[in-house]
């Protein structure tokens, strides 16, 4: 009788192998999720035009949510939101109108309060056998100091918002979105919670909870 181990092959033993491919997925694996990282990083810097005004609807929608809710109990909940969103649009830009023309206004007093307090300041220090200047050149260099840093504010705010135009379509957008948000909040809400792995219900409560 023929002897079956002379007829089977020798498998070689590889020292190492299982250590080395585990190294190997773990290497593609990584790789994976870099891709994937950059992948989506640059999806959203597409659509940024689109995200941030969202991000920021969101955040106003959530806050802005119990006030339309109070408005609905006596009227329809589109019209509900709609009054808010002209709120908030009247407030935001009374807001800024206010603030631009008080400082405006109040430039040279400004100017005048800043030079006697830095002047105050300089005789203090000048008491100690220190000269730094009058107040008035001081009040000078920070008012220069003010503008370089305006003029930076703006640079940067400049490379956030490419354009003007840009800006204004990002806040149309954001307000647009906002008042879908306000006036169906309860879908939203709904379609949110039963996507969180949990039962509807539940899911629901969360989102309350977290509002």
């Amino acid at each position: 009788m023929t002897d079956q181990t002379e007829n089977t092959p020798t498998v070689a033993v590889v020292p190492g192998r299982d250590g080395l491919t585990r190294f190997g997925l773990r290497a593609w694996a990584i790789v994976g999720i870099v891709v994937a990282s950059v992948i989506i990083y640059v999806g959203l810097a597409a659509l940024s035009g689109l995200v941030i005004p969202l991000t920021v609807a969101a955040v106003i929608g959530t806050l802005f949510v119990p006030f339309v809710d109070k408005l609905a109990d006596h009227m329809p909940r589109k019209l509900a939101a709609g009054l808010v969103l002209v709120g908030l649009i009247v407030v935001g830009v009374g807001a800024i109108a206010v603030a631009v023309a008080g400082i405006v206004d109040q430039a040279p007093q400004i100017r005048s309060e800043l030079s006697a307090g830095l002047e105050a300041a300089r005789d203090w220090i000048s008491g100690l056998g220190i000269d730094i200047g009058s107040g008035q050149s001081l009040a000078d260099g920070a008012e220069d100091a003010a503008g370089a840093t305006a003029t930076g504010i703006g640079s940067a705010l400049g490379s956030v918002f490419s354009s003007v135009g840009a800006f204004t379509a990002g806040t149309f957008v954001a307000l647009f979105l906002l008042y879908y948000i306000l006036a169906d909040w309860s879908q939203f809400s709904t379609w949110l919670g039963s996507h969180l792995g949990a039962p509807a219900d539940l899911g629901a409560g969360v989102v309350d909870d977290a509002t």
